[in-house]
């Protein structure tokens, strides 16, 4: 089995989780006690396949430039902080790999276009050809981009990712990354990416299992369910999710296992970027939605903070590229707020290599 799940146990454990929410207390009830139990001795899984694509030291070295790209990019967009869309750990792994590896890129789920812009500012030494997917369209327009070859299958224009003749389109699929941010079923996602031709995907909202708007790939990795049992929502089934929650299904042990074989069987790299610094509020960018029943997860007053759920999220995402909060507050001259904001809308973004694609790396 070409998997490896690397455990970090309990010397992550001592790392800072942040205040737990006044709202997420611990629940008396006799079952939730014994649940709490094994759950606090469940140790979180960072899935790996293939060994780093990229190394720390590689990808510090591509920081200066992305600090200077955030920096245009909030006069382009005038300060949005693009809520609802990527922050600056998510952005930062995108940026990174489209200024490695000049190949065609195709975006779907384009939302307010920060990304859009981000990926052509990341290319234009390379100058690829681009594809920009998403049912409506706003935000960043390509025509600021003269001289680009864009395909722009957004508005009145779009199609699903999956029904797009992609013969028309002057893309070298076998190359191409594709970046998922369409809220759609990512092992779904995967399995038509390759059937399409395509070589390498990037998967953002890369949720833990059990959690999210929809099916993660990091879900799809937790084949014994463990991980997902600790943050199924109580009184309710495990559920597979689709289409930014609209479709949930009861997702049994069996269809777990067949979901980890396809995963594995599709997957020659699974790669996820590290945070930029610790994580101290995990996943609080979603609380209210997963309160609202419009993500799949723990209610609020289940949320069993640092000993369980929080401490599950950090030793099941690498350790940051910075343990030093403060060094990325002055880089991106931040308050640690606004850093601890940013930091809790990371959720393991992942790059993945299919198994018959191949990367062509630029040389450094």
């Amino acid at each position: 089995m070409k998997l490896i799940i690397a455990i970090l146990l309990s010397s992550l454990a001592s790392v800072a989780l942040g205040q737990e929410s006044s709202l997420r207390k611990l629940s008396t009830d006799p079952k939730t006690v014994i649940e709490k139990t094994v759950f606090e001795t469940l140790p979180g899984y960072v899935c790996a396949i293939g060994g780093d694509v990229w190394s720390n030291d590689e990808l510090l070295v591509h920081l200066d430039s992305f600090v200077a790209a955030i920096e245009e990019r909030n006069v382009v967009f005038a300060e949005d902080v693009n809520t609802g869309g990527n922050g600056i750990f998510h952005s930062f792994i995108v940026g990174y790999s489209q200024e490695r590896a000049p190949q065609p890129g195709v975006e779907s789920g384009v939302f307010n276009g920060h990304t859009s812009w981000l990926i052509h500012k990341a290319t234009q030494e390379w100058n690829p050809v681009l594809a920009f997917v998403d049912p409506y369209k706003k935000g960043w327009e390509h025509s600021n981009a003269p001289g680009r070859k864009i395909h722009d299958f957004r508005g009145e224009t779009f199609k699903d990712f999956a029904e797009i003749d992609w013969n028309s389109v002057q893309v070298d699929r076998s190359h191409a990354l594709v970046f998922f941010d369409d809220h759609m079923d990512q092992l779904r996602r995967l399995k038509e990416a390759q059937a399409l031709g395509f070589g390498h995907a990037m998967f953002d909202d890369n949720y833990i299992a059990g959690v999210g708007d929809m099916f993660s790939i990091k879900d799809a990795c937790d084949k014994d369910g463990k991980v997902r049992e600790a943050f199924r929502r109580k009184d309710f089934p495990s559920r597979r999710c689709d289409n930014f929650h609209h479709k949930c299904e009861t997702f049994s042990e069996d269809q777990a296992r067949v979901a980890f074989d396809e995963f594995d069987a599709l997957t020659d790299i699974y790669w996820e970027g590290p945070p930029l610094t610790e994580l101290f509020t995990p996943y609080a960018s979603i609380w209210r939605l997963m309160d609202k029943q419009i993500y799949e997860g723990p209610f609020n007053k289940d949320w069993r903070g640092p000993k369980i759920h929080n401490r599950l999220i950090v030793e099941s995402s690498k350790p940051p590229l910075f343990t030093n909060v403060e060094v990325v507050q002055k880089m991106f001259k931040m308050t640690f707020k606004e850093v601890e904001i940013e930091s809790a809308r990371y959720v393991n973004i992942v790059y993945i290599k299919l198994n018959k694609g191949h990367l062509k790396l630029a040389s450094s």
